[in-house]
Parts: structure tokens; sequence; C-alpha cells
């Protein structure tokens, strides 16, 4: 049985971006998944999502792993939940195409992060048999906390400050006129 061509059928390579559901992060790893199996996606998104698809679309092209294709910008009419009276908020929509060398970039990235992984659990297994050669007591960690705390830190410094000289105010030096001794009265 086929589907009607008026319609609307699912479309498989839409990403529709939500500002509050997910981070950035979420829609790049999700746009790098969708495009494995497609050549084409479109991120849409509507008021304040548009900052993220925008951004991730800018991470995707600027990795390499993406063309934008073309990018289109209008308005939608919402309503609240709830009310009667609708409001226009901004959308824009990006279709993205994958570039001629994104399944060797996916590559290399799957590599490096098996690499990283690897790193992570040699560092962890290290780390436990250096835990084991020098097992940590109570009265250990309580004497590095009271090293720390003696420590008399330095005052906080505002941003940029570390740029400038040393500026502490001297005492003050008398001028010339006031060493000379006091005028004593004619007699």
């Amino acid at each position: 049985m086929s589907t009607p061509a008026t319609e609307q059928q699912p479309n498989e390579n839409k990403i529709q971006v939500s500002n509050s559901k997910q981070p950035l992060s979420f829609y790049i790893y999700l746009s790098k998944k969708f495009l494995t199996s497609q050549d084409e996606i479109e991120l849409s998104g509507l008021g304040n999502a548009i900052i993220t698809v925008v951004s991730c679309s800018e991470i995707l092209k600027s990795g390499g792993f993406v063309e934008i294709r073309k990018i289109q910008t209008s308005t939608v009419d919402t309503k609240a939940d709830g009310e009667e009276t609708s409001y226009p908020k901004a959308k824009i929509q990006i279709w993205l195409k994958k570039t001629a060398n994104f399944n060797s970039l996916m590559e290399q990235q799957k590599k490096e992060v098996e690499e990283k992984k690897k790193k992570q659990q040699e560092g962890a297994s290290a780390k436990k048999q250096g835990d084991a050669l020098q097992p940590s007591t109570d009265a250990n960690k309580q004497s590095q906390k009271n090293e720390k705390q003696s420590t008399p830190s330095s005052p906080a410094k505002k941003q940029g400050d570390a740029l400038l000289p040393n500026k502490t105010k001297s005492p003050a030096t008398p001028k010339a006129e006031d060493t000379k001794s006091p005028k004593s009265p004619k007699q």
C-alpha cells in the first residue's frame, strides 16, 4: 500500500534542534551519525535553537565533514499552550552535504577515540598499581590537607594584573623643602 502524495512522510534526514533538550555536542554526534547513512541532512531550529543549529553546522564545516549547501530563514506562527493567539518565531534551516573525505575523517576520529580510551585505561591501571604500592592512610591525607591550609596564599589578582609591573606604594619620601630645619625666629 503506497502513501498518498499529500501526506507528509517522516523525513529521515532531518534533525530538529531544540535549545533546551540536548547540548550542542549531541547534535554534532547525531549529525555525523545521520551522515554515515545519508549524503545530505537538514538541521532546523526555532528561536533560541538557531544558535545551536548554526554552531553545529559551522563545527562540522570547519572539521571538513560537510559543505553547507543551502541556508533558509523564515518566521513561523506558533501558539503557546492554552493560548488562542499566535506569535511569530524565527526559524532557520541549513542543508549539509557530506564531503568526499567524510568517511576517512570518521575513521580517523574513531581511531583517536580508541587511542584515548586505551590511554585512559592504562593510566587507570597504573594508578591502581601505584595505590597498591603506597596505601594512603587517613593520617597522611589529613597532614596533606593541613599543609595546604597553612601555606599563605597570595592576594587574588584581577585578570590582566599578571602582565602589569608590581606597583607597591613605597613610603612617602619627604621633599627637599620638608627636610630643612624649621627657621628659628630672628632675634
